[in-house]
């Protein structure tokens, strides 16, 4: 029995209360008496005991209208009721138990049996507040693990796993740390405290309960880290302080390490609280590794879909892709009524390039042509490789004015460039401009206006290269001489 059991006896035999009070006490039960059913109700209502031991026949109020009324009492509902029946008395038992009573004891009482009783409904107690804490433990990991499982981020995975914890058993310090493999710092994913809300660095040094579940690891629990000489000194632990720290175990292979760390100050952490939270890192470990899965995939995925859009000697977009984009911002130029420019470039001579210096060299002059033309475009132009030595620029929002000034800077640039396995040999290139001018007659669709940038790249070649050409106006321009 728990030293700090209460136990109420309302009898109406003083002497008999006192040998019982004496016998209840060397059990380690803290007892009270009273001798008429008032007081008794009175002291119910003020002691809150766990056992009334309660005569049926008492003074000013009968035993069982004090039953009665204790049971209708919901703050007393956990009372244990013992009814006392004088000998003789047996057709009470029905009314004792009418009423609320939780067992019956006969006179002449036998101390022996009346202790069994207590010591029963102890008992009884114990396993029903366990019941209830079992429950509650359960609700909050089911609720945890409800929420972990509603959510792929591994962000919010952390934030619930932390905040949860520590709601569940009122700590003061709670934790997710992520350890860089061979390093001995780290981030806090996870806190409880506001002010971690930027993932601050930690030293592991300064969290020495860290380093020590990963080097063995498994759990590492301290329940006063004034005895442990190295957390004492970490912590300036001036009162009892109560550390755990929990490796998450994720079964797939992960380039970092996540710790789970609490402390509480005043009272030790308890078995059942350690378990509680064994169980919760478990299952935030398992939806940890789901999110990672996910994460990974997310990555995967992203990364094959760009692979997908570029071509794979430049690393610019492809033909196909190129068209996609253009598609859209065609028909988004229409909707707006604003222009729409493509730049078509063709390398010059560069068949003689690949005859007379080989592939490699050619190949060298597409992937630094695809280079200076993304890096000479804006934020929202996009390039991309039309086919063979062909190029694509496609610049939204841009008049024929602007689209020329883009296409000479483009050209001037790219006659200045020296090209690996090329010697000193100066590489051309001729462009040919088209424009949506949703104002005006303007050509029919997307293939219209590449059609009409490819009729002025082909002027451009025939006008003698080294040149822009707008649409079927010819713009030339000296094609030897500084730009």
């Amino acid at each position: 029995m728990t030293a700090d059991g209460k136990v109420l006896l309302i009898l109406n035999d003083a002497s008999e209360a006192r040998t019982i009070s004496d016998r209840l006490a060397a059990e380690g039960l803290q007892c009270f008496s009273a001798h008429d059913g008032i007081t008794g109700l009175a002291l119910v209502t003020e002691q809150k005991p766990d056992v009334v031991v309660c005569s049926r026949s008492l003074p000013k109020m009968n035993g069982l209208e004090v039953c009665r009324l204790i049971k209708r009492n919901h703050k007393l509902k956990h009372v244990a009721l013992l009814i006392v029946l004088d000998e003789g008395d047996d057709g009470s038992i029905v009314s004792s138990l009418e009423v609320g009573a939780n067992d019956y004891l006969l006179r002449p009482l036998h101390l022996a049996e009346l202790t069994a009783a207590v010591r029963s409904h102890f008992k009884n107690r114990t396993s029903i507040t366990r019941l209830k804490d079992d429950n509650k433990e359960l609700a909050t990991i089911l609720e945890i693990a409800e929420m972990l499982t509603s959510t792929l981020n591994s962000c919010d995975l952390f934030y619930i796993i932390v905040h949860k914890v520590a709601e569940a058993l009122a700590v003061d310090q709670c934790s997710l740390i992520r350890i860089e493999p061979g390093s001995r710092r780290g981030h806090v994913e996870a806190s409880m405290d506001p002010d971690d809300a930027d993932r601050p660095e930690v030293v592991l040094a300064d969290l020495p309960e860290v380093s020590r579940c990963l080097e063995a690891n498994k759990m590492l629990y301290v329940e006063d880290a004034r005895r442990d000489p190295e957390l004492a000194r970490a912590h300036h632990a001036d009162e009892l302080l109560s550390v755990l720290a929990v490796p998450l175990q994720l079964r797939q292979s992960t380039a970092h390490r996540i710790v789970f760390r609490m402390a509480r100050r005043g009272e030790p952490l308890t078995y059942r609280e350690i378990k509680f939270c064994q169980i919760a890192t478990t299952v935030a470990a398992n939806a940890l590794e789901n999110a990672y899965l996910f994460e990974s995939l997310e990555i995967a995925h992203a990364t094959l879909t760009d692979v997908a859009k570029r071509d794979p000697l430049t690393q610019i977009y492809n033909r196909g892709h190129l068209f996609e984009r253009l598609e859209a911002e065609f028909g988004r130029s229409l909707r707006k009524r604003t222009p729409l420019a493509c730049l078509l470039l063709d390398v010059d001579h560069f068949k003689r390039i690949n005859d007379e210096l080989g592939h490699q060299a050619g190949d060298a002059v597409l992937v630094g042509l695809g280079r200076v033309l993304k890096e000479a475009v804006r934020g929202h132009d996009f390039v991309g490789r039309y086919g063979g030595e062909e190029f694509m620029a496609v610049l939204p929002e841009t008049d024929a004015q602007g689209a020329l000034m883009v296409a000479e800077r483009i050209r001037s640039e790219l006659r200045r460039v020296r090209y690996e396995g090329i010697d000193d040999r100066q590489v051309t290139v001729s462009v040919g401009v088209s424009v949506l001018d949703p104002e005006t007659e303007g050509p029919a669709g997307v293939a219209g206006l590449v059609a009409a940038a490819d009729e002025a790249l082909y002027a451009a070649k025939h006008g003698g290269r080294d040149r822009v050409v707008v649409q079927e106006k010819a713009l030339p321009v000296p094609a030897t001489g500084n730009d």
